[in-house]
């Protein structure tokens, strides 16, 4: 099986390569999931569940935006806290994942767990001249 990665920008053969990790962008949670996110998701549900089937071992995590301009003002208007404004959002996103049948995704990362991690890969982006 072949498959394009990203890192080396080449389309390459997995060989003998058993244990895949799979990050795929998820949504902004400011409201409710939208058709192009759907897709998303279903199509990524499906790569992962194939690879499972072909007997790869696959880690799928998905991250969710917790903290960004659009929540900021989103709950602004609604006249909520931020974070509860993303948690709603996040539990409304769980039940549209469910009903459309996607059952892949191992974990689901939230942008502000990781929030130290992400301020170190912009840096490294910005210093690399990858970013402005």
């Amino acid at each position: 099986m072949k498959l394009y990665n990203t890192l080396s920008k080449s389309i390459e053969d997995l060989g003998p390569i058993r244990e895949l990790k799979m990050f795929v962008c998820g949504p902004t949670v400011y409201d409710f999931i939208h058709i192009g996110n759907a897709r998303t998701f279903v199509i990524f549900d499906m790569i992962a569940k194939y690879l499972r089937h072909r007997g790869y071992q696959v880690n799928y995590i998905q991250n969710i935006t917790d903290v960004d301009d659009k929540i900021l003002d989103r709950a602004m208007h609604a006249g909520e806290d931020p974070e509860e404004h993303a948690k709603k959002f996040e539990q409304e996103l769980k039940k549209d994942v469910k009903a459309l049948g996607i059952t892949a995704v191992n974990q689901y990362a939230r942008a502000t767990d990781h929030i130290y991690a992400i301020i170190k890969q912009v840096q490294i982006l910005l210093d690399k001249g990858y970013a402005y």
